[in-house]
């Protein structure tokens, strides 16, 4: 059963990863029901009506709902996870039903997206399917009657993606200031942020260091959306998630270089004794 405490715990370390086992399992679990909760209704809009083979894992259910709340924010320019813990209803602060029916709501707009994305519509007809039939006998396949190799508009849509992050990786990454890099560096190496040699390299608090991962989250999403701000919202959370993916692979290499960051990464690669 998720409490308040739960989530006040999850806002102040910025990551479930660095909350209590409980506090993981508990909001893991909410993510996943609610996740399921719209799958339900959601099933008959894809070519896959079982709402159990739709809704992933408690971990993966968790993992989009926080993604949402780290790249996107409100209309207002707000984040919404400060939005989340925003008092209503004459409130003096927030209550555990304000923030799960917040949350609830996010989890909608998570929830139609991955299925946008990973199902296909249930008006969709799969391309070895036979066209007809001819004197009693079955017509090609859709498949066999297109020329050349199969290239999906999502394929090249997807290709032109990748190959934007990659180009953009360099300037999002010289956008970054050390403490946000460090703390990138840190977060993809599994360290926590309170551990001394991190808080040492950077030279200031975990607090700190959580505030600068999440500036580092939103200035990347800001990047995307001041370089391409014709695109459409999906474009540019897809966008977002690949730039974030090669920007962590140049923060690894940016941490090996740097003498002062040098021994963070020297830490996981340290035999277990």
């Amino acid at each position: 059963m998720q409490t308040l405490e739960h989530w006040e715990e999850w806002k102040e370390r910025c990551a479930l990863g660095l909350c209590r086992k409980d506090t993981q399992r508990a909001l893991q679990a909410f993510a996943h029901a609610r996740f399921h909760r719209f799958a339900i209704v959601l099933a008959k809009t894809t070519n896959t009506p079982n709402p159990n083979t739709l809704t992933p894992a408690p971990a993966e259910a968790w993992h989009g709902l926080e993604t949402h709340f780290c790249l996107r924010n409100t209309r207002e320019g707000k984040s919404f996870k400060d939005w989340l813990f925003t008092p209503i209803g004459g409130h003096a602060t927030p209550t555990l039903a304000s923030v799960q029916g917040g949350a609830t709501v996010l989890m909608r707009d998570v929830v139609r997206e991955r299925l946008r994305r990973e199902f296909s519509s249930r008006l969709m007809r799969s391309l070895d399917a036979p066209t007809g039939t001819l004197d009693g006998q079955f017509a090609p396949t859709l498949k066999e009657l297109l020329a050349g190799p199969l290239d999906t508009a999502h394929d090249v849509e997807e290709r032109e993606l990748l190959d934007l992050a990659s180009a953009e990786a360099d300037k999002a990454m010289a956008g970054l200031d050390r403490r946000e890099r460090i703390a990138l560096l840190a977060r993809e190496l599994g360290l926590s942020l309170a551990c001394p040699a991190v808080t040492q390299a950077a030279g200031c608090g975990k607090s700190v260091l959580n505030t600068a991962y999440h500036n580092a989250l939103v200035g990347l999403a800001g990047h995307v959306r001041s370089r391409y701000p014709k695109e459409d919202k999906a474009a540019l959370a897809r966008l977002t998630i690949l730039l974030f993916q090669n920007v962590k692979a140049r923060i690894l290499s940016w941490g090996k270089s740097e003498t002062s960051t040098a021994q963070l990464c020297m830490l996981i690669d340290e035999p277990v004794t």
